[in-house]
């Protein structure tokens, strides 16, 4: 049977490949951008300028360049030429749009790319490139409540965890890659980017330098996170940097270079697939299990809250979940009527106890 290679040969070839090619090839000149793109690059300059955090410039000019590019397939190039006809027609289209997933977008989705090509053309008025905003009057609505997703359970996280092949470098380094994302429950953009400064010599905790919303944070490390990391650090991480390392991100692609946040997605999304887990989500199942677990273990939610990184305890009330085995017990050892022992059986005459009940929710004794 022929020896399957190891994914570090794979990396070293792929390097050498690079190499071969003279390096890293620059980006191809852009072309002349038309009045639309000048705009957005004015805009978001503006949002820099207000001091907006860096993921929300990105995102805000990721919609509004979409809504751009639709534009121009309509041959559309200057912001003289936006009419109320051709916004309405580009809402049918964005309520249109279908997920990987065969869904339609959320209400929430819809509001958000909407809202931000309203704040754009907003920014065209103000500087009379258009006469009017023919999305003023559409006001955004009353957010609606979260959906949250699949949640994974602890026997699921452990066969997750236990997915990559650790006997290779870069199985180690996927390992303690998904060990801290379950243990810490950082987000995936927190998590690319990590230095290796921001790593406790004891490998204890992790300074999240560069959290929402410009917010640093301190998270701990479990125990099992810990040897994983330590393990990544002394095997693998120096044979992924190659012979001239000069990236000091914590976690390292195969290039030597550092993750960005879309590459973390897809590598806990490979194992998510690989044991049957064909379910939406990536990265955030995992942030989702960590406060759902430590949620089900007792921990109080102003921990979690300051774990997760929320500024309000509502946020977090919402994205943690209480489970049904927790939500019985509680009732059990809260409710007066909870702690009585046995089966109620109502007769003519009042309640007569008659042996021990399960809760129809989860299976386990309710103490009824």
């Amino acid at each position: 049977m022929r020896k399957k290679p190891s994914r570090l040969a794979d990396t070293v070839r792929m390097r050498a490949w690079r190499d071969r090619k003279g390096g890293t090839k620059p980006a191809a000149p852009p072309a002349a951008p038309t009045v639309l793109e000048h705009w957005l690059a004015k805009w978001r300059e503006s949002m820099k300028e207000r001091g907006n955090a860096p993921a929300t410039v990105v995102s805000q000019t990721d919609h509004a360049w979409h809504f751009i590019r639709w534009c121009h397939a309509s041959e559309v190039r200057d912001p003289s030429w936006i009419s109320a006809g051709l916004v309405h027609a580009w809402l049918d289209a964005v309520e249109s749009i279908v997920t990987r997933w065969g869904t339609p977008l959320s209400r929430n989705s819809l509001d958000g790319r909407i809202g931000c090509v309203r704040r754009f053309l907003g920014f065209l008025c103000e500087n009379r490139a258009i006469p009017s905003n023919p999305l003023q009057a559409r006001k955004g609505r009353k957010r609606s409540s979260r959906v949250l997703p699949v949640v994974l359970d602890e026997r699921t996280v452990l066969n997750l965890l236990d997915a990559p092949d650790t006997t290779d470098p870069v199985g180690v380094r996927d390992r303690a890659m998904m060990e801290v994302l379950y243990s810490s429950g950082v987000r995936r953009r927190e998590l690319a980017t990590i230095r290796v400064r921001d790593l406790r010599t004891d490998y204890s905790a992790l300074l999240v330098a560069e959290g929402k919303g410009d917010k640093p944070r301190m998270v701990p490390l479990g125990l099992p996170a810990r040897l994983w990391l330590r393990r990544y650090m002394c095997e693998a991480r120096d044979l992924l940097a190659g012979k001239d390392p000069t990236c000091d991100a914590l976690f390292l692609t195969g290039y030597g270079d550092g993750f960005s946040a879309g590459a973390v997605g897809h590598l806990v999304r490979r194992y998510l697939d690989a044991i049957g887990m064909h379910c939406r989500g990536g990265t955030h199942l995992l942030r989702h299990a960590c406060a759902t677990h430590m949620l089900d273990h007792g921990a109080d939610l102003r921990v979690i809250q300051e774990l997760l990184g929320h500024t309000r305890l509502d946020t977090t009330a919402i994205y943690t979940h209480v489970s049904n085995e927790r939500l019985c017990k509680i009732h059990a050892d809260c409710h007066p009527r909870g702690r009585t022992s046995g089966l109620i059986e109502l007769t003519g005459g009042g309640e007569t106890v008659r042996g021990p009940v399960e809760c129809r929710q989860c299976g386990g004794g309710a103490g009824i």
